[in-house]
């Protein structure tokens, strides 16, 4: 018979064996990590809000791919410093500003809360979904209480994709602020602590540095032609255009601009030359510009061809009683634009095709112009 003493003791001691192998084994792994990284869209919207509570510079720009851009309401453009033609910052524009909103020793307190709303659009390498923004920022005012600016009415649409340096990671590759928000009636945050109504632009773009708008890409370079007609400067205008530069009439202006068939263009000395003396004529009151890019049809690093809608008005003195307003609405412009022979870093207007008019009658601006449909062309040839 065996010892029943021996036996107790062998299981006893296989016990407090297991018992210890079980604390050992605890003490190795430690607590649960619950540490969220950016393998999904949705953990990557909360780190990102994180990211922005924190003021952590380098855990934000770390989170915006290479292509980021955030695209502003109209009612920011001016704030933010963009065009219509180009509404939004890009990655270092973004990061430069939010760094001096992090840094800024008038910041005191940053809260952000994103929250999916409606539906998620997903592949398996890009994701959208619009996240209602509930934001406030605490800054030094010039009074005893801070300022609190509070972003609540508003949407941002986030575009995601894979971070191309590691695939199972995510980026921001857009954020677009959508609806308009509701800034009127707004509740204070606290007893004693007025919000002030806000944009989650207008809060990025209070930081922003001031940059003179340069021809480093196609699409400012359109902004500047577009300002050069409407401030009549001629320098800014000559600068814009190539040395080979041609401006290519529609059919129904070659004779008022003095060209034919086969060569139905001006080139930059003819065109600069009425350009000064239209800017320089007493008759003209006014120009109005807006040259919104409705197609890219070559994108290149070296040559790029934009087709623009040209809404322009020039309000002439015409001898009449009432100034005669000349509108170009109906008609398509198509740039050819290439890199600067001087400065390769800007670019230049190869040509400039009118292409598509539309003469039918347009309505009055108001009570004292006549407006008169027309071309850009045969405002062009009007000062030859």
């Amino acid at each position: 018979m065996r010892n029943p003493i021996r036996i107790l003791g062998l299981l006893l001691g296989l016990a407090l064996g297991l018992l210890a192998f079980g604390s050992c084994s605890h003490n190795e792994t430690g607590p649960e990590d619950n540490t969220i990284t950016r393998d999904s869209p949705e953990n990557l919207l909360a780190m990102y809000g994180e990211a922005v509570e924190a003021e952590s510079l380098s855990a934000y720009s770390e989170y915006l791919d290479d292509g980021y851009s955030f695209v502003f309401l109209t009612q920011d453009y001016n704030v933010a410093g963009v065009e219509p033609l180009a509404p939004y910052w890009g990655k270092s524009e973004d990061i430069e500003a939010t760094s001096e909103m992090f840094g800024s020793s008038d910041v005191f307190a940053i809260t952000c809360e994103l929250t999916i709303v409606g539906d998620v659009e997903r592949s398996d390498s890009l994701c959208t979904f619009a996240s209602d923004v509930d934001l406030t920022m605490a800054i030094k005012g010039d009074g005893l209480d801070p300022d609190t600016y509070w972003v609540h009415q508003s949407l941002l649409r986030f575009t995601m994709r894979r971070d191309r340096y590691d695939r199972r990671l995510w980026v921001i590759r857009e954020i677009r602020e959508e609806l308009e928000p509701d800034l009127i009636g707004l509740a204070s945050l606290e007893p004693g602590s007025a919000a002030i109504p806000s944009t989650y632009g207008f809060v990025k773009a209070m930081f922003k540095k001031s940059h003179p708008i340069t021809r480093d890409t196609p699409e400012h370079l359109l902004i500047i032609y577009g300002k050069a007609l409407e401030e009549k400067s001629l320098p800014s205008y000559t600068e814009c255009l190539d040395d080979d530069y041609r401006f290519f009439f529609v059919e129904e202006d070659w004779t008022a601009a003095g060209v034919d068939y086969t060569a139905p263009y001006w080139e930059k000395t003819e065109d600069v030359d009425c350009t000064s003396k239209m800017f320089a004529s007493s008759h003209l009151d006014t120009i109005t510009c807006e040259l919104p890019v409705v197609q890219d049809i070559s994108p290149s690093d070296t040559l790029r061809q934009l087709v623009a809608g040209a809404d322009l008005k020039f309000t002439i003195d015409m001898g009449d009683v009432e100034l005669s307003t000349f509108w170009v609405h109906g008609t398509l412009l198509r740039f050819t634009m290439c890199r600067d022979s001087n400065q390769p870093s800007l670019w230049v207007i190869r040509e400039m095709r009118e292409e598509w008019p539309d003469l039918k009658e347009l309505a009055p601006g108001n009570a004292q112009s006549l407006v008169e449909p027309s071309t850009y062309g045969s405002i062009k040839a009007m000062w030859q």
